[in-house]
């Protein structure tokens, strides 16, 4: 039924490729049947919803990190953006910067110590990146109790 509605897509019949994508998605959750489907619908929080679905069962699923990155950058969410950005290339990851914002936006919006101990381990092999990582959040924490004791 895939290779189906992957070649009316191909061919361009993308509204009857869509309903065959959606009738896949209804009895298993095919990710590349979410992925497919998410570039054919029409708005782009339809898109992130879709994408979002298909990286939480396939988390490894590359495309789909990238694809939802820059959905979520064109509707201005940029920090979640950049975290599926990250996800998407953490194994061409070099900038220090960019390590630490992606593994700060993991414990943010996902609450996920693991994933960003794992960003930040990955790239740097865990040794001087242990020391940037642990100052840039216990900067991030101090931050982020301030800001809470100024709302109360």
């Amino acid at each position: 039924m895939i290779q189906k509605a992957i070649e009316l897509h191909v061919s361009g019949k993308l509204d009857e490729a869509a309903k065959i994508y959606r009738e896949i998605i209804k009895s298993d959750n095919n990710i590349n049947a979410l992925y497919n489907l998410s570039l054919i619908v029409p708005t782009p929080n339809e898109a992130i919803s879709l994408l979002k679905m298909a990286v939480s069962y396939a988390p490894e699923f590359v495309e789909a990190h990238l694809q939802l990155s820059a959905l979520l950058r064109k509707v201005g969410l940029f920090d979640e953006a950049d975290y599926h950005y990250m996800i998407g290339r953490r194994t061409e990851v070099v900038n220090i910067k960019e390590v630490l914002s992606c593994a700060r936006n993991a414990i943010y919006y996902n609450h996920d110590v693991i994933n960003a101990i794992n960003l930040v381990k990955k790239p740097f092999k865990y040794t001087k990146m242990t020391k940037y990582f642990t100052i840039y959040w216990g900067a991030y924490t101090q931050r982020q109790t301030l800001i809470k004791s100024r709302q109360e």
